[in-house]
C-alpha cells in the first residue's frame, strides 16, 4: 500500500510538470528531481501520517493548478462540467487531507479567501472562480461533514478533533523566550549541515544549545517545552487549555511573530527535500528564475502549486515547532520550478549545437 501511495505521489509530480509547461521534458524532469530528493520516499515508506498526506496534498495542488491553467482559463461552455468535476475532486482530497492532519483544515478557509482576492483583478472570470470555489467546498463538505456531526453527537463539540493542539502550541510558545542572539543563531543553525558549526562559531555554544532538538539536554527548548506542557496539564483544566495557550500568544504577539520567521526557515531547512544536494538552497533561486523568466502558464501553475504548501508552512511556524517534515508539500512546486529552467537550458544548448552543425564549414 505504501508503494502504491508513493507511486501516486510521483505520478502527480509528473502531471504537475506537464500542467506547468505542456511539455513532456519538464514533466519527466519534475518527477526525476522529486525522486532524487528522496524525502517523499523516506516519508512514504514509514508509518506516519505523511505517507497518506503526500498523495492527498499533491492531488489537491495538482487539481488547483489544473483549475487555474486549464479549466478556469478556458472560455468554452463545454468546460463547465469538467471544471465542476476537477473542483469536487479537489474538495474531496482536501477534506480527506484535513482529517489526516489538523493544520490542513485551515486551507478550507484560506482557499476561499484567496479566490476572493483573485476575483478583483480577474473580473471577467469571477463567475468561474466563484463556481470552482463553491464546488471545492462542496466536495470537502462531503468528507468532513459526517465527521463533524459524529463529533457533535458523540463528543459534544463542533470541529475535527480536540487532539493535542494546546500541547503543541505550548511547546511552540517556549521558543518565544529565546534571546535575540539565539534568534539570529537560529537561521544558520536550522539550515543544517555546516550551518550548525557556523552558528556555534558566531554565537557560541550556549546560544545554539537552546536550539537543539534534544529532550535529554536541560538547556534545550525541547526539555523546557516538556516541563511547560506538564505544568499546563497539572494546573489548567482540559476545557481551558486552548484559551490558556491563545492568551499567552496574544500577550506576546510581536515576539511570537518575530520568532515565527526563523521557524518558517526551519520548515524549509531541507530545501523541500533537497538536503542531499550541495548548496541545495540554489534550487529556490531557480524557482524564482522560473517565475521571472516563465510564461503566464508557468507562473500561474507554480503559484497554484506553491500556495497551499506555503500556507501550511506559515501555519506550522505560528502554532508548532515547524519540523521540516511538516513542509513536505514544498517539494512539488520546488521540483517543477527547478525542472523548468533545466529544460530551458537543455533545449537552448541543443538548439545551439544544431545551429553550429548546420553552419559548419565543410572540409
Amino acid at each position: 500500500m505504501l508503494v502504491f501511495l508513493g507511486s501516486v505521489g510521483m505520478g502527480l509530480v509528473w502531471l504537475a510538470g506537464w500542467l506547468a509547461s505542456g511539455r513532456l521534458m519538464v514533466a519527466h524532469l519534475s518527477a526525476f528531481f522529486a525522486l532524487y530528493a528522496q524525502n517523499w520516499i523516506r516519508y512514504g515508506n514509514s508509518n506516519i501520517p505523511e505517507s497518506l498526506a503526500i498523495p492527498l496534498f499533491a492531488g489537491v495542488n495538482v487539481c488547483l493548478a489544473w483549475l487555474v491553467c486549464v479549466c478556469i482559463r478556458e472560455t468554452s461552455g463545454r468546460t463547465k462540467p469538467r471544471t465542476a468535476a476537477v473542483a469536487v475532486t479537489c474538495g474531496l482530497l482536501l477534506g480527506a487531507l484535513a482529517l489526516t492532519r489538523p493544520p490542513y483544515e485551515f486551507l478550507l478557509v484560506t482557499l476561499p479567501l484567496a479566490a476572493s482576492v483573485w476575483m478583483f483583478p480577474d473580473r471577467s472570470r469571477r463567475r468561474k472562480i466563484a463556481a470552482a470555489t463553491a464546488w471545492i467546498l462542496v466536495g470537502a463538505s462531503l468528507v468532513v461533514a459526517p465527521w463533524i456531526v459524529r463529533n457533535y453527537t458523540e463528543e459534544g463539540f463542533v470541529g475535527f478533533t480536540r487532539g493535542y493542539g494546546p500541547e503543541i502550541l505550548v511547546e511552540r510558545l517556549v521558543l518565544n523566550d529565546m534571546t535575540w542572539r539565539q534568534w539570529a543563531a537560529a537561521f544558520p543553525f536550522w539550515s543544517g549541515g555546516s550551518g550548525r558549526r557556523l552558528a556555534t562559531e558566531l554565537f557560541g555554544p550556549e546560544a545554539v544549545a537552546y536550539l537543539e532538538y534534544s529532550n535529554s539536554r536541560p538547556g534545550s527548548y525541547v526539555h523546557r517545552a516538556r516541563s511547560e506542557v506538564k505544568n499546563m496539564w497539572e494546573n489548567v483544566a482540559l476545557e481551558d487549555q486552548l484559551g490558556f495557550a491563545l492568551g499567552r500568544v496574544w500577550a506576546d504577539l510581536p515576539k511570537h511573530l518575530a520568532v515565527s520567521v526563523p521557524l518558517a526557515w526551519r520548515g524549509m531547512r531541507q530545501w523541500g527535500g533537497w538536503d542531499r544536494i550541495p548548496y541545495g538552497g540554489a534550487c529556490w533561486l531557480l524557482v524564482i528564475f522560473s517565475f521571472a523568466r516563465g510564461t503566464h502558464r508557468n507562473r500561474s501553475a507554480l503559484a497554484a502549486l506553491a500556495f497551499c504548501p506555503f500556507v501550511i508552512l506559515a501555519i506550522n511556524a505560528l502554532v508548532s515547532t515547524s519540523m521540516p517534515r511538516y513542509s513536505f508539500g514544498l517539494l512539488l512546486p520546488l521540483s517543477v520550478g527547478v525542472a523548468l529552467p533545466v529544460a530551458w537550458g537543455i533545449e537552448g544548448a541543443w538548439n545551439r549545437m544544431r545551429a553550429a552543425y548546420r553552419t559548419r564549414t565543410p572540409l
